[in-house]
């Protein structure tokens, strides 16, 4: 039940942000960047793009049982 608590506090953290757009607590170029992130929230959008997550080395990928091998390149065989 760690969640509930966790949703309460943002839902309080957005209205006392959306009392701020009103009041004009904001700056307008801040007030209209919040105001699309809101928007994009409402739509079903994240409003951030994810972090590119990092791909596993041969080492980590060897740690869970996957064997990598590693091939040359057509241009290192072919000499072009």
């Amino acid at each position: 039940m760690k969640m509930l608590p966790r949703l309460q506090a943002e839902e309080a953290i957005a209205a006392i942000e959306v009392a701020q757009l009103a009041g004009g607590g904001y700056e307008p170029a801040d007030a209209r960047r919040r105001l699309g992130e809101l928007r994009d929230k409402a739509q079903g959008r994240k409003g951030e793009e994810p972090k590119p997550r990092r791909r596993a080395d041969a080492g980590q990928l060897a740690c869970i049982g996957i064997g990598v091998r590693s091939v040359p390149s057509q241009k290192a065989v072919s000499g072009v």
